[in-house]
């Protein structure tokens, strides 16, 4: 990833966390969207582009020759302005329900804590848990070898 570079990807693939309800039924806020860059999109789709300093993720409604008309499920009008295909950042591949909410807390300053600490956790736990299974074996057989 080189510096400044905005929207960045990893083969082809971007995350964002839906903040509104506009796709409500399909996504909700708080889910997290996969999208891929694709060569073209068509009417059916579910699309993430830039829209100002923003992203929004919408359903295609209409491919044009300036671009894709969207509109969000939940919306009860499309949206204004007509996408130009180089402001389409990706088709949405994958939601994960409920995961964005992980993200967002994951973002704060109390969220990196959690996550900081968590390492050494996680690093430690499975030894202390073999270390007490070692025990436990041990103190089978001390047991077993008394009762003979």
């Amino acid at each position: 990833q080189r510096l400044g570079v905005k929207d960045p990807a990893v083969l082809g693939l971007r995350s964002a966390v839906v903040l509104t309800g506009s796709m409500s039924g399909a996504i909700e806020p708080d889910d997290l969207v996969v999208t891929h860059a694709e060569t073209a999109y068509a009417a059916g789709d579910i699309i993430m582009f830039r829209s100002g300093a923003n992203t929004t993720t919408h359903r295609v409604t209409e491919v044009t020759a300036e671009g894709y008309r969207t509109k969000g499920d939940a919306n009860n009008t499309a949206d204004a302005d007509t996408v130009p295909p180089a402001d389409v950042l990706g088709r949405v591949v994958l939601t994960l329900h409920g995961a964005g909410a992980a993200v967002r807390f994951l973002r704060t300053p109390l969220g990196a804590l959690c996550l900081v600490l968590m390492i050494p956790v996680l690093v430690l736990v499975p030894d202390m848990l073999q270390g007490k299974r070692r025990k436990g074996e041990d103190y089978g057989r001390q047991a077993a070898g008394k009762t003979e």
